[in-house]
């Protein structure tokens, strides 16, 4: 008679501990999944970039197109240029300048990175002002099923911005 009851006894045991554990489960997944939704639904805003400007007096926007031109130049970057707008371009960096942009990024695919600074010219009433911003281009390359990608990222540290103030500076503007 007592292995009957050990055999009957047993079932019922595992079955109430199975049911208790099976509880406990779904109590905890419900929980985690309400903390969830809980948190923050904000999208993160990107903060503008950090803009450096220059005002030009007596000179129209193509003379300071052409005086950018001449001083993105003369510190050996390759330019582009449209009527209001120069970009500079910059793919042969100093090794201490790789590491610090390759540190920034922090992309342990990303290669070939460049630095780039643009410079939009427009009037105001009797000057000219040109705002610069500086920013990495840098490319991943693609897996078996991918392309390659190009990315980029605001570049804001200290050694860009006054790359932008020298430039603006050596193409006779009064930076502000």
């Amino acid at each position: 008679m007592s292995v009957t009851n050990k055999m009957s006894l047993k079932p019922s045991i595992t079955r109430h501990g199975l049911v208790g554990d099976l509880a406990l489960a779904i109590t905890v997944t419900l929980s985690a999944a309400l903390l969830a939704g809980c948190g923050s639904s904000k999208e993160k805003t990107k903060p503008e970039p950090r803009v450096v400007s220059a005002t030009f007096e007596g000179q129209s926007v193509d003379q300071v197109r052409t005086a950018l031109m001449v001083a993105c130049t003369q510190e050996k970057w390759t330019i582009r240029s449209k009527t209001g707008e120069v970009s500079c371009h910059n793919s042969k960096l100093e090794s201490r300048r790789y590491d610090v942009i390759e540190r920034m990024v922090n992309d342990p695919v990303g290669q070939r990175y460049s630095e780039n600074i643009q410079f939009e010219i427009a009037e105001e009433g009797t000057t000219v002002r040109a705002n610069g911003r500086a920013w990495i281009q840098y490319v991943v390359p693609g897996g078996f099923f991918t392309s390659a990608t190009i990315k980029t990222m605001d570049l804001e540290d200290d050694p860009a911005i006054e790359q932008i103030r020298k430039i603006l500076t050596n193409a006779k503007g009064k930076v502000n």
